[in-house]
């Protein structure tokens, strides 16, 4: 079982501040290559890289950070979050899904943003 698997949180695959260059490039070589390390097809992983692109993106744009990207599997999915800090914002206690992207054989990779 790799170590993406065992972890409660999962794992950060990157992690940028407001001074870091080219974030989602960044972010999306981690993400790609954290996703072909566990044997997910090219076509889902790239999938995955544009939904993670537009979450990065946001988060740069609407938020002061630090930021982290991170995977984890929960049940037969792999699930992408990216955290972020909004300073005066509401604070909500669930997380919604926001996009999803399975492959024939029913694993997964989603994408999570929180509020």
């Amino acid at each position: 079982m790799s170590s993406l698997a065992r972890a409660g949180r999962g794992v950060v695959v990157y992690r940028w501040t407001k001074g870091t260059r080219l974030p989602t490039a960044g972010a999306r070589l981690a993400l790609g290559e954290a996703l072909a390390g566990l044997g997910v097809e090219e076509g889902t992983r790239e999938d995955a890289q544009l939904a993670l692109s537009e979450l990065v993106a946001n988060a740069a744009e609407h938020a002061c950070g630090p930021y982290e990207v991170r995977l984890q599997r929960i049940l037969s999915e792999w699930v992408c979050e990216v955290e972020d800090v909004i300073l005066g914002c509401p604070s909500f206690l669930d997380s919604r899904p926001i996009l999803s992207f399975r492959q024939r054989r029913r694993a997964g990779v989603v994408g999570w943003t929180r509020y």
